[in-house]
Parts: C-alpha cells; sequence; structure tokens
C-alpha cells in the first residue's frame, strides 16, 4: 500500500494476532456498554449514579492484549495504518449509542450549557438552585463549573441545537467527542508520517511511525471508553494539541499558538503544554514571538471568558476543587495524613493539604523553570510539553483517569521512550481501585497506579528490532533505523 499511510511492514502467518485479539477484546467490550443497560430495570438513557470508575477491571483487562500488540508492532509485525485507522473508526462510532455506564460528567456538562444558552452563569450560579429536569442526571449541583469556556460554548451550542430534548444532546455530544478522537488519530498520524518524510532536517524529537501513533492512542483501552463512554472533554484538548503539533511542524506557529490556547480554554491543565511552547520560542531566541503569541493567548482568553466574566467569582469552581484532594498520589497523600481518608473535601481543607498543595505548586515551578533551560526544549516543544504534563500529573492532588487521554495523545508522538512508556503504563494502571479498608485500600492503590509507571519510564530502551517486511521469496529484515516502506 502506497502514500502518506502505507503499511511500514507486515509479518507472515499469525503475525496478525496480537492486533486481532486486541480488536476482539475492545470490540467485546464495545458490545457489552451498549447491551448491558438492557439487562438492567433503568431505562436506557435513564439516570444512574455511577462511579468513574464502575467496570474499570474490565478495561483494565484491555491493557494486555493492548499491551501484547504494541509489543508485536514494535518487533516488526505491523498491520497497515489505512486498517488502523478503519477499526478505529469502527469502535468509536459504535460507542457513539452507548449509555454513561461510568462517569456521568457529559450530562454535567450538558446542563451548564442548558444554563448557559438560558442566560444562568454557570461559573457563578449553582444548578442546585435551579429547577431542571436535566437536574435528575447530574450529580454535582453543589459545584460550579470547572470547565473552561470554549468547552461551555461547544456544549451551550449543543444544548441549542437540541431543542431541549435531553437524549439528542447526549448523542450529539457523544458524536462530536467521537469525531474529535478521530481527529487527533489523524493529526498524530499526520504527524509521524510527515516527520518520517522529512528524516534528517531537524531534530524535532517526534516519532516517524504512523502505524504506532494511531494504535497506541485509538486503540489505548482507557482512551477508547474514556471517549467512547463518557464523552469527556479532554478528547478536545488531545485533539487540539495533536492539532497544534501538526501545526508547528507545518510551518504555521500562529495556529499552533491558537490551537494549544484553545486546549487551555477547555481545560486549564493544558496550558502547561502552551507554556512549553513559548518557551520554545524564547529558546529559538525569538522573544519578540514570544511575547507576540503570549498576548494573543491572553487575548483569547479574555474573549472566551468575557460572556461569563464575575470578576474572581468566576473561578470559584477551580478554587473550590482544587481544595479537594482525590486518590491521586499527592492527594492520597493528603487523605492519609488529615486523618478524612475517604472525604476530599475534608481532607483537602486542613493542614496537611495546604502544606501539599504548596508543595505542588514549587516543584511545578522548578519544572517549568528545567524545561526552561533545557537545550532540548528549543528543538522539542513537544516533548517539554509531555514532561510538563507529566509533572503535573504526578504531582497534582486532583486527579482523574481520564485526565490523561491528552497525554497519551503526546507520548505517542514524542521519540522519548520513557515518556511514552511511563505514560502508557499509566494510563492502564490509574485504574486500579484499592480494597482492604480506607486507609489500606488507599495505600494500595497508589503503590498500584504509580509504581508500574515509574519503573517503566525508568527502564532502559530495548535496541532497535529489524521491521519484517513479507516480500516475494521470503520474509526481509531490515533494520528500522533505515526507514522501512512507502512513502
Amino acid at each position: 500500500m502506497k502514500g502518506r499511510f502505507a503499511s511500514r511492514g507486515r509479518g507472515g502467518d499469525g503475525a496478525q494476532a496480537p492486533f486481532v485479539a486486541l480488536l476482539a477484546t475492545l470490540g467485546a467490550l464495545t458490545v457489552f456498554f451498549l447491551l448491558a443497560p438492557t439487562i438492567s430495570n433503568h431505562p436506557y438513557y435513564g439516570p444512574r449514579s455511577a462511579s468513574g470508575y464502575s467496570y474499570w477491571y474490565l478495561v483494565a483487562a484491555a491493557f494486555a492484549p493492548y499491551a501484547w500488540a504494541i509489543h508485536s508492532y514494535r518487533r516488526g509485525h505491523r498491520p497497515s495504518v489505512r486498517l488502523l485507522l478503519v477499526a478505529a473508526a469502527s469502535l468509536y462510532v459504535a460507542l457513539i449509542p452507548a449509555p454513561a455506564l461510568q462517569s456521568q460528567d457529559l450530562y454535567q456538562s450538558l446542563l451548564y450549557g442548558k444554563m448557559a444558552l438560558a442566560g444562568h452563569n454557570p461559573y457563578v450560579v449553582y444548578a442546585a438552585s435551579l429547577q431542571d429536569p436535566w437536574r435528575a442526571w447530574t450529580l454535582w449541583d453543589n459545584t460550579l463549573s470547572v470547565y473552561g469556556p470554549a468547552w461551555t460554548i461547544l456544549t451551550t451550542g449543543i444544548a441549542k441545537v437540541s431543542g431541549g430534548n435531553l437524549t439528542a444532546a447526549f448523542l450529539l455530544i457523544k458524536g462530536v467527542t467521537a469525531a474529535l478522537a478521530l481527529g487527533a488519530t489523524w493529526a498524530l498520524a499526520r504527524v509521524a508520517s510527515s516527520h518520517d518524510q522529512r528524516q534528517g532536517h531537524e531534530p524535532s524529537g517526534i516519532s516517524s511511525d504512523p502505524g504506532l501513533a494511531v494504535l497506541a492512542f485509538a486503540f489505548n483501552p482507557m482512551v477508547l471508553f474514556s471517549v467512547g463512554v463518557g464523552a469527556h472533554s479532554d478528547i478536545a484538548v488531545a485533539a487540539a494539541i495533536a492539532g497544534a503539533v501538526l501545526a508547528e511542524q507545518k510551518g504555521r506557529p500562529g495556529l499552533t499558538t491558537l490551537l494549544l490556547s484553545m486546549a487551555s480554554l477547555m481545560k486549564g491543565y493544558a496550558a502547561l503544554v502552551l507554556v512549553a511552547w513559548l518557551i520554545c520560542l524564547v529558546r529559538r531566541r525569538d522573544v519578540r514571538a514570544a511575547i507576540a503569541h503570549s498576548m494573543f493567548a491572553a487575548a483569547l482568553a479574555v474573549l472566551d471568558y468575557l460572556p461569563y466574566w464575575e470578576g474572581s467569582k468566576t473561578f470559584g469552581g477551580v478554587t473550590q476543587i482544587g481544595r479537594a484532594a482525590s486518590t491521586s498520589l499527592s492527594g492520597t497523600v493528603i487523605r492519609l495524613a488529615s486523618g478524612h481518608p475517604s472525604d476530599a473535601f475534608a481532607a483537602g481543607s486542613t493542614a496537611a493539604g495546604t502544606v501539599v498543595r504548596t508543595a505542588v505548586i514549587l516543584l511545578l515551578a522548578l519544572a517549568v523553570v528545567a524545561v526552561l533551560r533545557s537545550p532540548r526544549t528549543r528543538d522539542e516543544p513537544w516533548r517539554a510539553g509531555a514532561l510538563l504534563f507529566g509533572a503535573y500529573v504526578l504531582l497534582t492532588p486532583w486527579f482523574l483517569y481520564w485526565h490523561l487521554v491528552a497525554l497519551v495523545a503526546l507520548a505517542t508522538i514524542v521519540s522519548d521512550r520513557a515518556v511514552a512508556r511511563g505514560t502508557l503504563t499509566f494510563s492502564g494502571t490509574s485504574l486500579f481501585v484499592g480494597s482492604g479498608g480506607v486507609a489500606a485500600g488507599l495505600a494500595l492503590q497508589a503503590v498500584l497506579r504509580y509504581a508500574p509507571a515509574l519503573v517503566a519510564a525508568m527502564g532502559r530502551s530495548p535496541s532497535p528490532r529489524p521491521v519484517r517486511r513479507l516480500e516475494r521469496g521470503g520474509l526481509r529484515r531490515t533494520s528500522r533505523r533505515s526507514g522501512v516502506g512507502g512513502r
């Protein structure tokens, strides 16, 4: 197969067994999420009180064939990129009608959009103060919106188009997030493919394997079901970041800044990737450009927040959630040290919460300084962005596994194996839920979530293996470093 997305090598008989096993597993889970509601007493799209970690063990189990497929791919047994893209599209489209059986946050997003459409500012007005039938599906009515204004604008549009029909709004937001996932996948493949075509020109730190980018991102079980079942806004962040990387590669820095700004206005943590990009501009000794891009990003933020602006009260939801402690690594430390292991808000309000949050801010600031000082940032802004993003994930007191979606996107295209191994491992282990009592369960959960990812990140990179190509007359082995396959 020729062209931009040509296969870079295929094995012989049985070589595709790992990918077939992965596809079969993900397909079976897709069927489960589609059919499971039909055997319960709930309406198919009825209100639920499910946790974001419901059925975590099923999604976590899918990481076994996922790891096998990636390992096999690295050994040279490679499905064509076109096949990978078609298979990914089939899975994401099939999940559009699936009910939200895990996190119920998409209903919260839709309600905030409906509130904004009706003139109620979701950043200062509590949903609990309103009599709206959609509230039967939401679980966080006593908190203000923590979503960025760009996401609120999108959900406002969805609420308007749906005409007040919640099922229509639900299916529409599911369709939009599926499209964003496929768009991000396509952009990641383009990034890797374009880099492959220009190898030897400049050291950008980008992987040159589009098939691996598609396999590692689109077929990641956490990504697939966070998007396909939960329709989380984090996929919009991933799509914007993937588009930004492609824009930078095409020599369009203004579009890069625009997309990274939009990502930051979807979810605030994406601002760390924008910071890495602005630092890159400084490292390239283009301070004027860095200042201009910073002002452009600030202007976009002002325009997006303007319809909702109520002074410091606009950030009330972020402030409220910022004082809480989830079951992240530092959040677990806060919970155990505070004496409130089962209460996120009570634990975060203690002295232990204040001390840990202060330490986190200082450590993140040190990470930014390290990226600023690193000579690699000039040519590898996306590695720098992934490192800052990873530092946030490791340190933040408030973390949920779907926050990793955009980091997985970055990890699939940077050539830094430590970033890729650590991120992909954590995307699976972050699903684990501990047991054995509150304190013991939290401790066990933290160890099993974070230790494997840290070990994977610190492990030695394996020597490059030959890519196996099926040629007339038998298999031919070619060094991966030499470049293999059609362009």
